[in-house]
């Protein structure tokens, strides 16, 4: 019965030795495992960290070259007018930056359509005012002279009006953008008025104008400012 007994305790000894060995081979593997896992965590963040920081840094680097492509907007204030002659309607030729008189001068697209025929309309309604300060109004478009004559009798216009078929004085006031009529881009006259001083001088200007108003506008400027132009 006692070697029966001592059988037993050894088995049991035997089966904890193998049990414990187990454990620890289990213990070890989790421990691999949980590592690969930290490792590959770790990797995954600093890739995608990296990835952040590359972004980052290519947005920064493209910020700047953005801000050189805005190019400022052209203006001649406070700039002498350019010296150009241009022939006007009854035959005149007119040296716009010497002049001798303060001068408005209106750029508009075309003769005849509705926004142009308002303005001109609007700018012959005040002719007599603007004289009255000295100050003489001349409108140019690219229209040919005939076509200038045939809208200034058509419509009673009291200011002449200058042909510009080149676009000489209209590129030269930079008057000439980029316009788009039903998904149609083309390059046109920008609507458009100079105060010039009695040397020539551009005082006032105003680009992109709007008719409604924009005569009467102009007017009061040239009103409240009379003693700078003449």
């Amino acid at each position: 019965m006692a070697k029966k007994k001592k059988s037993k305790t050894k088995v049991s000894k035997k089966k904890k030795k193998v049990s414990k060995k187990k454990v620890t081979k289990k213990t070890t593997k989790k421990k691999k495992t949980t590592s690969k896992k930290v490792t590959k965590k770790k990797a995954a963040k600093k890739k995608s960290t990296g990835k952040k920081a590359t972004k980052k840094k290519a947005s920064q680097t493209k910020a700047p070259t953005q801000k050189k492509s805005q190019k400022p907007s052209k203006t001649l204030k406070g700039k002498k007018a350019p010296s150009l002659l241009g022939t006007a309607t009854g035959g005149k030729s007119i040296d716009i930056a010497n002049w001798g008189h303060p001068l408005v001068l209106f750029f508009y697209p075309k003769d005849f359509t509705p926004g142009c025929t308002v303005e001109s309309k609007d700018f012959s309604t005040r002719y007599e005012d603007f004289k009255k300060l000295g100050v003489d109004v001349i409108g140019v478009s690219p229209d040919t002279l005939s076509s200038h004559e045939k809208f200034r009798d058509k419509e009673g216009l009291r200011e002449d009006l200058i042909s510009d078929p080149d676009k000489v004085l209209c590129e030269a006031f930079g008057v000439i953008k980029e316009k788009n009529l039903y998904g149609r881009k083309y390059m046109g006259v920008e609507r458009s008025t100079f105060v010039l001083d009695k040397n020539g001088v551009v005082v006032q200007e105003w680009r992109g104008v709007k008719v409604p108003g924009h005569v009467d506008e102009v007017y009061q400027f040239v009103k409240e400012n009379r003693e700078q132009l003449l």
